[in-house]
């Protein structure tokens, strides 16, 4: 059980143990993903546009001192399009860091995404680009991200969510 399954038995009332995980990977309606202040959080998949949007107004991976820490903003780019071309179902952090650094060429970048606690797929997670997946047996310890993990959609490499014709989100200002 999950820490985030365990406080919500803690605080709802007539929760079962196993109502959480059935939200999540039955029904979808929650969606874990990195939320505010970069941590996982459980949304509502209905409200999950909303969140998306919101969250991807906030670009800290653009500050000089995280790309310094982390990887600059040529390499991100590179990881986030390599992590939105691999995503074609579930995979756990360790394929998708192996389908990264050959997507890109650069094992250094596979690497990256080996390290911490998920802070290079964060932004992909802000940008829409990836949400948590059941775990699977595996050597990773994370469960493996995937796209269209909401209520009502598919595995498969989709875009549940509203996107503006330029195919950014949130749209541009008027």
């Amino acid at each position: 059980m999950s820490s985030a399954e365990l406080t919500l038995a803690a605080r709802v009332e007539g929760l079962g143990p196993d109502d959480v995980g059935r939200a999540l990977w039955e029904e979808r309606s929650l969606v874990k993903t990195w939320a505010m202040r970069g941590t996982l959080h459980l949304l509502p998949a209905a409200e999950f546009p909303l969140w998306q949007a919101a969250l991807a107004t906030r670009r800290g991976w653009e500050a000089g001192a995280w790309q310094r820490a982390f990887a600059s903003r040529e390499e991100l780019e590179r990881i986030n399009q390599a992590v939105a071309e691999a995503l074609d179902g579930r995979l756990s952090r360790e394929e998708l860091a192996a389908e990264v650094a050959r997507r890109t060429g650069s094992e250094q970048l596979g690497d990256k995404l080996r390290e911490s606690w998920g802070a290079l797929l964060k932004p992909a997670a802000a940008l829409g680009l990836l949400c948590f997946a059941p775990a699977r047996a595996s050597r990773s310890a994370s469960p493996g991200p995937t796209p269209g993990w909401t209520a009502g959609t598919s595995t498969t490499r989709t875009r549940p969510w509203p996107r503006s014709p330029a195919g950014s989100w949130p749209p541009p200002a008027r």
